[in-house]
């Protein structure tokens, strides 16, 4: 497992992620712009800080059982494709603190794409039985990735969460000592 991480980081020069977990690179950003007050906005409080970003951006992004992606929420929306590894869970948390719970791999109900929709709480791991330790994605943003449009949730959020709800997204969590 290692040697692939280390190989994967090598061949798509991913760099650590911080806040968010995983390690990540930046492959495209489009040359046409949208105009984000035009875009519907959602009932989730998911406003665009800026008025113009590009139309779309693509990542690489790899997660690993020891740096995975931390629950947090962006305006923009994701369309994630598994590319190799281990099959990832990913969870959704709305505002109204539904919960909803997705695999991404070779097999299952999304066969390696899933679409987030922006305002969403979201988090994604490989999954604990894999055998590989890792998960390598390709994941289009639209509109475009902006860091002000970025949320890390903290433990805060467990407060308005059931006790169940909150038990299964606390290992999404950025650990409190971190934080």
């Amino acid at each position: 497992m290692e040697d692939r991480v280390r190989q994967l980081k090598t061949q798509y020069r991913l760099v650590p992620l911080e806040g968010e977990g995983g390690f990540v690179r930046r492959t495209l950003t489009g040359a046409m712009g949208v105009n984000t007050s035009a875009v519907k906005a959602s009932s989730r409080g998911s406003a665009f800080a800026q008025e113009e970003l590009p139309m779309i951006s693509h990542i690489y992004y790899l997660i690993t059982k020891e740096s995975f992606s931390h629950l947090h929420r962006i305006s923009s929306c994701e369309l994630w494709t598994w590319m190799e590894g281990d099959p990832a869970e990913m969870i959704l948390l709305d505002d109204d603190s539904k919960l909803e719970k997705r695999i991404l791999g070779p097999e299952g109900i999304h066969k390696g794409v899933t679409l987030v929709e922006g305002g969403l709480w979201q988090g994604t791991r490989s999954i604990s039985e894999g055998k590989k330790g890792y998960t390598l994605f390709s994941i289009a943003v639209v509109p475009s990735f902006d860091p002000a449009d970025f949320t890390l949730a903290d433990h805060s959020i467990l407060a308005s969460l059931d006790i169940e709800t909150g038990e299964y997204i606390r290992p999404f969590l950025v650990k409190e000592d971190v934080v």
